[in-house]
């Protein structure tokens, strides 16, 4: 499963850019099986100053900022050679899922709706249009809001 070698630590930007944050910080995750899988370097490192809008489909919007931010990194024109949208898929869910293993202890009930949670994104990100391979990994937060 994968791991959170370095914090995710944000920069939450003002009007005109409030939908978006920036990362302050590099954001490493090790051991992604996802990409091991397919023979890709399974670490990666998201620079400071990448900015994104962590999850921004859906009723759970925001619920998953790690999982957001990997996948908003994925699916740029630049990020990793071979990326392919269900890859990318693929990966916003295994984030998903590493981040609430973190969460102990959890009833049986509050498990489930986070792996319906999980699905449900999953499915979002794979079929949704328009946004992938439409910005590079440091395109600016006014390239993004005006583009």
């Amino acid at each position: 499963m994968a791991k959170f070698l370095t914090p995710l630590i944000n920069e939450d930007l003002c009007e005109p850019y409030e939908r978006f944050s920036k990362i302050h910080e590099p954001f490493i995750v090790a051991d992604i099986k996802c990409l091991k899988d397919v023979n890709m370097q399974d670490t990666i490192e998201i620079p400071a100053g990448f900015c994104h809008d962590y999850e921004s489909e859906g009723p759970f919007r925001g619920s998953c900022k790690r999982g957001g931010v990997v996948h908003d990194w994925a699916s740029r024109i630049d990020a990793m050679v071979g990326m392919t949208k269900a890859l990318a898929a693929k990966l916003y869910f295994e984030i998903m899922e590493a981040s609430d293993a973190e969460k102990k202890n959890q009833s049986v009930v509050y498990r489930f709706g986070r792996w319906n949670r999980r699905w449900f994104k999953w499915g979002v990100v794979r079929i949704a249009l328009g946004y992938w391979h439409k910005w590079y990994v440091l395109s600016t937060c006014y390239e993004m809001a005006e583009g």
